[in-house]
């Protein structure tokens, strides 16, 4: 059988009909509403398929990442497991014998403040320092503007403890220090 050109044409114009008439049948608006999980198609005339523009060329790339300025450093205590409790300006061990298996500890935290508020990148460095009686002084690390440390604080003795939080800014900037003081009584005292 042979098949001339312009039957050819003849096929493909009658597939591209029956094709775009089974489309329509289908969509909602022609034949009634469009059939459960079938999302008609929405064409819009002004959109363009075109990629987006590139940025102009004569503006500045920024060589490393810009400074986040650091205003202030607030650091807070707390107590940590229930062996000792907050007692007005103070804090006080709880009648139990101190051990390394079940220690009093305490908790602190920072806050980091900059223009914008509280600054919660993980990029600063952070250099913290405890002082007090027993196995203090100690030092603790870390990357978080704001945040707290792991492990805390075993307290052992009653005594006066100085914290005192070092936070350098990510992408450098002038590193901003605070600190907070603490008082461990003994029970009763």
């Amino acid at each position: 059988m042979v098949v001339s050109a312009a039957s050819g044409r003849w096929r493909q114009q009658r597939f591209r009909r029956g094709f775009v008439g089974r489309r329509r049948h289908h969509a909602a608006g022609a034949d009634g509403p469009a059939p459960p999980g079938y999302r008609v198609p929405s064409y819009n005339p002004t959109q363009t398929d075109s990629p987006p523009t590139a940025p102009p060329r004569d503006l500045p790339v920024p060589a490393t990442t810009p400074s986040t300025a650091i205003d202030s450093v607030y650091v807070s205590v707390d107590s940590g497991n229930g062996l000792i409790l907050r007692k007005g300006e103070v804090f006080e061990l709880q009648p139990t014998t101190p051990s390394s298996i079940n220690p009093p500890y305490m908790t602190f935290r920072w806050s980091s403040q900059g223009p914008g508020g509280q600054v919660g990148s993980s990029n600063c460095n952070v250099s913290a320092d405890i002082s007090g009686p027993g196995a203090y002084p100690q030092h603790r690390r870390s990357s978080d503007c704001t945040g707290r440390v792991s492990p805390d604080l075993q307290i052992m003795m009653p005594g006066t403890y100085v914290v005192s939080v070092m936070v350098t800014p990510p992408g450098g900037g002038s590193a901003v220090t605070g600190s907070t003081s603490f008082t461990v009584v003994p029970h009763g005292g």
